[in-house]
């Protein structure tokens, strides 16, 4: 058997991408892979980026004898995972050969989002979150409505990516809503291999505002080291349906003690959930009153990568690193660069309708024409169906810019995100 040189190793539980390994490379880690051969949205890798790609079940012991083989080659091994799928799967092996992850109990209330509401709202109160009710049944989602009134909310409790969530203006509209989603979220976790799990659908009130996020490492006391706030574009600011993120932005506008609060807020988050060893994704909204939680994730957001890296000048899967071998993050105090622009963004077209990808010829036009494109990275393959988040699709692509100037960056992202034909599909 050839022997390997003894070195680190980190080992991604899940799909990865190139954006998110890269730098653990430049920290001198070999990169493996544990695809759960389970999940159908696993994505096909590159086996030269890699020193060992396995196809395992993760919900069995697979992965033992394969764990304690690598640990004896390697000096320091770790493991972590970036994407919600995997959360559960991630912590359950993790713990269980004693590597640094989230509690299983901690993981699995991050991945219910009545459970997390219930978190939130037993530990900060009613008024750092939003009126939320679990609907069992026509009966449950009448009750909600007359109590809370409209608009509402449906959103599934197990999902993730802002899939399938709809906003409903009238009774009519929530039970129309209500039928049609519980039969596509049915058929969505069946692709999943999840037939066993019961479709679940909570309900929420409707607050206007301004959607923003803060992405938080989480050591193994629970300390939080947070990015800078994240202002976020969803379909509710371009009059459409849903609620997906389509665009990120960095350095948010909002004022000096709207941040602080947001920031704070994220930390209680985390607290409330119990999570530490990790990277955890808050989303909330700011409204009125100051800002209530919606979520919270136990990965990184969604282009946040890109974003802070971009924007800031580190990797923030960097940081999860160094939280998971025992570090201290580096991330408090990260200053502008002066060589870098001043404003970033990480946006994600969505086709208005489902089909079968072709191509991006609005990501050549930007390549071609836009000086302030940075980097893409697209999901889609072609012959892959792909649609909107409220029908059940993930972004088909990321896209990086960055301006000296706000508004003109704000003026691109829009007119992107405005392009009608930025994807070429076939029906």
């Amino acid at each position: 058997m050839k022997t390997v040189r003894k070195q680190k190793l980190a080992i991604f539980v899940g799909a990865v991408r190139q954006t998110d390994y890269a730098h653990i490379q430049d920290m001198g880690y070999d990169i493996a892979l544990f695809r759960d051969k389970t999940c159908p949205l696993v994505p096909s890798h590159n086996p030269r980026d890699f020193r060992l790609i396995c196809s395992l079940d993760c919900c069995t012991a697979q992965s033992d004898d394969l764990l304690k083989l690598l640990s004896g080659w390697y000096d320091h091994t770790l493991l972590l995972t970036t994407i919600e799928t995997s959360v559960l799967d991630h912590a359950i092996i993790a713990r269980k050969h004693g590597y640094r992850a989230p509690t299983v109990e901690a993981a699995r209330s991050a991945l219910d989002k009545t459970e997390m509401r219930r978190r939130f709202r037993e530990s900060l109160g009613q008024d750092k979150t939003i009126p939320f009710a679990l609907i069992k049944n026509e009966k449950d989602l009448f009750r909600f409505a007359g109590d809370a009134g409209f608009p509402l909310v449906l959103k599934p409790v197990n999902l993730f990516g802002s899939m399938f969530v709809s906003l409903c203006r009238s009774e009519r509209e929530s039970i129309e809503t209500y039928r049609k989603n519980r039969i596509l979220i049915r058929d969505f976790l069946n692709r999943l291999g999840r037939e066993d799990e019961p479709v679940l659908i909570q309900a929420e009130s409707f607050i206007s505002g301004r959607c923003l996020s803060v992405d938080v490492v989480v050591d193994s006391k629970g300390d939080f080291y947070p990015t800078p706030v994240v202002d976020i574009w969803t379909n509710q600011d371009f009059s459409r349906a849903g609620f997906a993120h389509l665009a990120r932005f960095l350095p948010s506008s909002l004022s000096p003690d709207h941040q602080e609060k947001a920031v704070a807020l994220a930390g209680d988050a985390v607290h409330a959930l119990g999570l530490t060893n990790c990277i955890a994704h808050v989303e909330m909204i700011m409204g009125a009153e100051g800002p209530k939680l919606l979520e919270a994730a136990a990965r990184i957001g969604g282009g946040r990568n890109a974003l802070v890296e971009t924007a800031l000048g580190f990797s923030l899967i960097g940081e999860y690193v160094r939280v998971l071998r025992g570090d201290k993050p580096v991330m408090a105090a990260p200053a502008m660069n002066p060589g870098r622009a001043k404003f970033v963004s990480v946006i994600s077209p969505f086709p208005k309708s489902p089909g079968f990808y072709v191509d991006a010829p609005g990501l050549h036009r930007v390549k071609k024409a836009c000086p302030e494109f940075v980097s893409a990275v697209v999901r889609a393959k072609p012959g892959e169906r792909i649609g909107p988040a409220d029908a059940g699709f993930l972004p088909p692509a990321n896209l990086t810019l960055q301006s000296e100037r706000a508004k003109t960056l704000k003026d691109v992202a829009r007119s992107i995100l405005d392009d009608s034909h930025f994807y070429t599909l076939c029906v």
